[in-house]
């Protein structure tokens, strides 16, 4: 895998305002609740973002990330990247090269993401087993009382 961690940060500011393709950002506003707010904030404190904003960003960014990779970086060529290489050594920038490694940079993001989800997400199934044994064990329970007061009279 290559990944040029200067390339990247030489270019941090450039990316922090356009998309992949240059083009100027474009602002969204939504309402949440307030439970998906708090999970916001303790998702930005988590990853040490510098607001909710950027944690949202990031959270659509690997959501979108397949797409990305299906639709424009599986089918390059490895002559391609040879190409942008080149030219990095050339001219110090390239910025076919800087695209890649910060698409290199947020799919490492998106698999450490996915590794939490899916440690969280074992949690919670866990604890939806057990409670859901425990619920089942009630009934039970309820239906065996309910059986005997019924057959009682």
């Amino acid at each position: 895998m290559v990944f040029i961690p200067e390339a990247v940060e030489e270019q941090k500011e450039m990316f922090s305002s356009t998309d992949f393709r240059g083009a100027k950002e474009r602002m969204l506003s939504f309402r949440v609740s307030e439970a998906l707010y708090s999970v916001l904030e303790a998702q930005t404190e988590n990853w040490k973002a510098p607001n909710l904003s950027e944690t949202a960003r990031t959270i659509l960014s690997m959501y979108f990330l397949p797409v990305i990779y299906e639709f424009e970086w599986r089918e390059k060529k490895p002559e391609e990247l040879s190409e942008a290489l080149q030219e990095h050594k050339e001219k110090g920038f390239s910025l076919e090269l800087s695209r890649l490694n910060k698409f290199l940079f947020e799919i490492g993001g998106y698999m450490m993401f996915l590794e939490e989800a899916e440690e969280k997400s074992s949690t919670s199934l866990k604890y939806i087993h057990e409670t859901r044994l425990k619920i089942a064990s009630i009934m039970h329970e309820m239906k065996e009382k309910m059986e005997r007061v019924f057959y009682e009279k």
